[in-house]
């Protein structure tokens, strides 16, 4: 195009929507792979969490109580000390 001749609104107004088209069409495909990634997180985080506690039951089973007698014995150790004692 020489210069000094401009192009109809019309035609950059065009161009300018197709632009913001393609970035908002790139914006969705972002949204899409956080939440996929989002998911791979929440899913390893419950699966640690899972290990974790399988980790303290195992533990429990093998101090040979039962897990309400551990729970009662654990609650009545945490109790504070009462003043003067």
């Amino acid at each position: 195009m020489p210069k000094g001749t401009s192009r109809p609104s019309e035609v950059i107004i065009t161009e300018l929507e197709e632009k913001k088209a393609g970035y908002q069409t790139k914006i969705e495909n972002y949204k899409t792979k956080i939440n996929e990634i989002d998911s791979r997180i929440r899913n390893l985080s419950s699966h640690q969490r899972q290990k974790e506690l399988d980790h303290i039951l195992e533990t429990i089973k093998s101090s040979g109580k039962s897990v309400d007698d551990f729970i009662t014995s654990f609650l009545e150790n945490a109790k504070p000390a009462s003043p003067g004692s």
